[in-house]
């Protein structure tokens, strides 16, 4: 005879479609639903792992009475808790160790994230034949973020050991990209030929105000504002820098589109090309920055000899100064716009997946009816 079981997490939006109508069925909750005799109609499990201090507490946001719940006996009931507590009847220590002793090589305590992972653990334990999971999305960024692997690595665990799983829902838990196939969307046009027409424009724009800006820095030499100015145009060198570090790698990757859709009739640019380029913009912005604060250091002490003296002499000097200064001002500015213009890419690339293959891939791979 199959073993069943049905974990059912509190997300309303599947939590309903749990089997609570099958006897054949052991439904796993968990905290304070049992109790509070709403939408959950029957369990055989509540998970309540909480340290003591939370689960006694008066003040319980879901169930005011949830300890005074817990201290009543509720039959065969099995309530799993850190330890069993002796005044909860129907407490059960919660296997830690033999969980800990499963035959796999990760490192378990790291996985067992949520409640839900130690259910999941736990299952894998008793050794079920079917498990079905409602109502567990984890959509937020907060808590949810750490959360999800655990619950991954144990579904794939009960997988490898010949369980029949199925999660309904979870599409943020499980919408990754397919390998191979999400992270290179191929395209029938050339969409950096289209942005780099749109940086050009920029750049044509960046450069009059430098034009304007220039002549300001000259005047500036004697009405007093020259620091103020020096300021300025080093931030609109950085700024046609950003858009022109764009601009190279958007004719860069349209080169590349372009020789494509020649050959093949359409173009395609792995992720891990703009993470690799990405990331080494990195590392140069991050070196041009130092060269960047190194200059205006010994641009500050030449522009104040020069405002001091105004000797002819001092002159020149402060004129090559600011001239290694924009420079790497705008250095810093290209890499910081190679790196953006990476991240831009990769991220419509993650948003075509998601669009596209991400959500079917998804439920292909964790529906295994």
């Amino acid at each position: 005879m199959e073993l069943k079981l049905a974990i059912v997490g509190t997300h309303p939006d599947t939590r309903e479609q749990a089997p609570w109508d099958e006897p054949a069925f052991e439904i796993w909750a968990f905290n304070e639903v049992l109790g509070q005799k709403t939408w959950c109609k029957r369990a055989d499990v509540i998970f309540q792992m909480h340290d003591p201090a939370i689960y006694r507490s008066q003040h319980n946001r879901s169930h005011a009475g949830h300890w005074d719940w817990l201290q009543q006996d509720h039959g065969d009931l099995k309530i799993y808790m850190q330890n069993a507590d002796p005044q909860v009847p129907n407490s059960v220590r919660y296997p830690l160790e033999y969980v800990q002793s499963l035959g796999c090589n990760f490192n378990k305590d790291l996985l067992l994230t949520s409640s839900i992972a130690q259910a999941l653990a736990l299952a894998a334990l008793v050794d079920y034949d079917i498990i079905r999971v409602y109502g567990v999305e984890m959509r937020s960024d907060t808590e949810y973020r750490n959360q999800r692997e655990g619950v991954i690595a144990w579904i794939y665990y009960l997988l490898g050991r010949g369980a029949n799983v199925e999660f309904i829902g979870g599409e943020e838990i499980f919408n990754k990209r397919l390998y191979g196939y999400d992270g290179s969307l191929f395209q029938t046009i050339n969409p950096f030929d289209e942005r780099a027409a749109e940086l050009r424009e920029q750049i044509a724009a960046q450069k009059a105000v430098i034009e304007e800006a220039d002549k300001t820095l000259s005047r500036s030499f004697f009405n007093g504002h020259l620091a103020q100015r020096i300021g300025e145009y080093s931030e609109l060198k950085t700024e046609l820098g950003k858009l022109e570090g764009a601009l190279h790698e958007a004719e860069r990757y349209g080169h590349k589109c372009a020789e494509m859709l020649v050959d093949a009739g359409m173009c395609y640019i792995d992720r891990n090309e703009y993470e690799g380029a990405a990331a080494q913009a990195h590392n140069d912005a991050a070196k041009f920055g130092q060269d960047v604060y190194k200059t205006l250091g010994y641009v500050e002490m030449i522009t104040a000899s020069w405002v001091a003296s105004q000797s002819p002499t001092v002159r020149p000097q402060l004129a090559s100064a600011l001239e290694t200064h924009f420079t790497v001002a705008y250095n810093s500015g290209f890499a910081q716009g190679i790196q953006a213009e990476n991240q831009r890419w990769a991220t419509d690339l993650d948003e075509r997946a998601l669009m596209y293959g991400g959500e079917r891939a998804a439920k292909m791979a964790f529906q295994t009816e």
